[in-house]
């Protein structure tokens, strides 16, 4: 067994410096081959440790990072939300069949693409298809209730569901009767 493997050995069961430099120097081992591999031993744990602590802090900092950007998208979701209902305009959107699987929106599934205009200029909003499986094919048959901005027609809501509607504190029936003509 080499020195530096002796010591580390002789580390790991607990054995103090004197005791350390007490057995190898029974072994005939001087004093400075002793206190170079001590050295070496040390070094290599400050570079383990170093190299452990930066991958720690790397972690430590892509996490916060992740925070950052979900409490960051949570408050662009709210002001979007907030000018939906402070501006809100309704209009009639269709599905066009056309399934969107883009990465950053695979949270609930493929989405349905669903095509609206205002004032002769198209849109797109999308409806998570886990979300809309239990209309089935009848999805496809009429036209739905879009909720979009007015001073931002690109930011919008596909309303369906009774939840939809509840969602913007809007009652169900009065907007499908107000939406009859169009």
């Amino acid at each position: 067994m080499k020195l530096k493997e002796k010591i580390q050995h002789q580390l790991n069961i607990g054995f103090n410096l004197n005791e350390i430099y007490s057995s190898l120097g029974e072994e005939g081992f001087e004093t400075t081959e002793i206190d170079n591999a001590i050295n070496e031993i040390s070094v290599e744990r400050i570079r383990t440790r170093r190299a452990r602590n930066r991958k720690i802090a790397i972690a430590v900092i892509l996490v916060i990072a992740v925070i950052i950007f979900i409490k960051i998208d949570d408050h662009f979701n709210n002001v979007r939300d907030k000018n939906l209902r402070r501006n809100a305009k309704f209009t009639l959107g269709y599905f066009t069949g056309e399934i969107i699987t883009r990465k950053d929106m695979s949270k609930d599934g493929p989405w349905y693409l669903c095509k609206y205009e205002v004032n002769n200029k198209n849109y797109s909003a999308y409806k998570s298809c886990n979300a809309c499986k239990q209309l089935g094919h009848d999805l496809f048959k009429k036209k739905h209730i879009i909720i979009y901005d007015s001073t931002d027609p690109g930011s919008s809501r596909i309303l369906i569901f009774p939840q939809d509607f509840s969602e913007f504190d809007l009652n169900q029936d009065s907007i499908i009767e107000s939406m009859r003509g169009n």
